[in-house]
Parts: C-alpha cells; structure tokens; sequence
C-alpha cells in the first residue's frame, strides 16, 4: 500500500487508475507510463503522475492488452484522461529539461529543477558535498550520468511547445517511439538496479520516494524490466 503525507486525494485516483492499468501487460505499462511522465508538458498534474507510478507498484499480473503502437497508446491515453487530467490543486510548473546543470568532479551534468520548491538547486549543488562525507561519491555519480544521458538522449524529442498552462497532454508520437527504442537499446548502458537500491526505504512516502527519483534520475519504472 502506497503511503503518502502530501496529497490526500491520491489513493482515489491510484484506485480509479488501477482498473484499467490492470488490464495492461507489465512491460508495456511501464513504458507507457515513462513516457507520460516523461512528456514535459505534463510536468503540472504532479499528483496524477505520482499516482499513476504507484499503480505500478500496485500491479497486478493479470492484464493482456497491449501498448505496442501509438494508436494503442493513444487509446491507454484516453482512458486515464479523466482521472489525470489537472483540477483545482494543480498549479502550473515551469518545464525545465536539463537547461540548467550542476558541476561535479569538473563535468556538468543535466538536472532537473521543476517546481523550485525545497530549494532544489541549492540541495542539488550541497550533493557532491554529502557524498563525499558519507562515502557515497560512487552512486552519485552513478545517479549524475543516468540523470544527465536520459536527458541528452530525449532532449530533442522532448520540447516545450510555448503554452503556459497547467494540461495534461498526449505524448508526441515521435517521443513515444524514442522510449521505445530507450528501454530495447539505451537503458543496457545504465546498473537499474543499482540505481533502483539508491532510493528503496522501507515505509517512505510516495512523494519522497518517486518525487526524489524523478528530481535526480527521473522515475524509476526502469527496474521493472531487468
């Protein structure tokens, strides 16, 4: 069961979703759902998106259909449109991709800011710091490449399209089939598992645990392919 301090209206949309992302196989729903959260035009349904990464911890292998192409995909789009599309709480969120970067052991790598809360770049340029006092420079460099090659590798085909307003759009096809070629190509390059132990804490909140995720390597949903 998904646990949660920040949004209390969470757990009915993870059980809304849960009935139709059910009905989907394992691999193409983690697919499908990398690729919307993704999608830097949804970066304002930030409670949406978190919900519908717990129903990938809530899965339950039953589902068959499939989300092989962008027509199916866009049909999956469709049913979870009413359920993850912004209302009152939503605030607009600037849509940063790897614009701004941090420097660590004379190399920049591309971060994510998003909402600014929590004073994230400040945290972010303290890392090297922590690591190095904790002896964990290794996995932050581990989390540093993985963060900084996925944003390289999708930066062109994932673009801000000038509208200021908080939405939930459909994923371009052309984005779509980039992560598909991500997870069958790109993804062998990275330790997801590794990558998946940095963030695993028993009993930790959704929101720290995929939000701190998607702020240093996007969301994890990697780990269910391996």
């Amino acid at each position: 069961m998904v646990k949660t301090e920040a949004f209390p209206t969470i757990r009915m949309k993870i059980d809304r979703l849960l009935k139709t992302t059910n009905e989907y196989q394992l691999n193409d729903l983690v697919k499908a759902v990398y690729c919307i959260n993704l999608c830097i035009n949804n970066r304002p349904v930030l409670e949406s998106c978190l919900a519908l990464n717990a129903c990938l911890i809530e899965y339950e292998e039953k589902g068959s259909k499939r989300i092989g192409t962008y027509d199916e995909f866009k049909g999956f789009f469709g049913k979870i449109y009413d359920v993850m599309k912004p209302g009152i709480a939503d605030d607009y969120t600037v849509e940063d991709f790897g614009e701004v970067q941090l420097r660590y052991n004379d190399k920049f790598y591309r971060v994510i800011i998003g909402t600014g809360h929590n004073n994230v770049y400040a945290c972010l340029n303290f890392l090297p710091t922590l690591a190095r006092n904790i002896s964990r420079e290794e996995e932050l460099c581990l989390a540093l490449e993985y963060v900084s090659g996925t944003i390289d590798y999708f930066i062109e085909e994932n673009k801000n399209d000038g509208v200021v307003e908080k939405r939930f759009v459909l994923p371009t096809e052309i984005l779509f089939y980039k992560v598909q070629k991500f997870f069958k190509e790109e993804v062998k390059k990275y330790d997801i598992l590794e990558l998946d132990s940095l963030m695993m804490s028993e009993g930790t909140t959704i929101e720290k645990a995929i939000l701190y995720a998607g702020k240093i390597i996007f969301i994890l949903c990697t780990m269910f392919l391996c």
